[in-house]
């Protein structure tokens, strides 16, 4: 589940396009994205906020409600 090499090539061009973010937002998503997020430095960040312009508001200003429970 996304740890195997053809995972692991497939997060890599992903995660080359947002090479310049901070952070990522997402409702949920795998183990091994999130892995691969944490190593190349880029948060993950989940949350069920579900209005991304809230969830962006939210993290702007420090109380974005973070659940790393939605990770699967």
């Amino acid at each position: 589940h996304g740890f195997d090499p053809a995972s692991r090539d497939r997060y890599a061009q992903m995660l080359s396009v947002i090479a310049d973010c901070q952070a990522v937002l997402a409702g949920g998503m795998g183990f091994g994205m999130q892995r691969n997020l944490e190593e190349v430095g880029i948060r993950p960040l989940l949350t069920d906020v579900a209005d991304i312009e809230e969830a962006v508001r939210a993290f702007a200003e420090g109380r974005l409600a973070v659940r790393p429970d939605l990770a699967h």
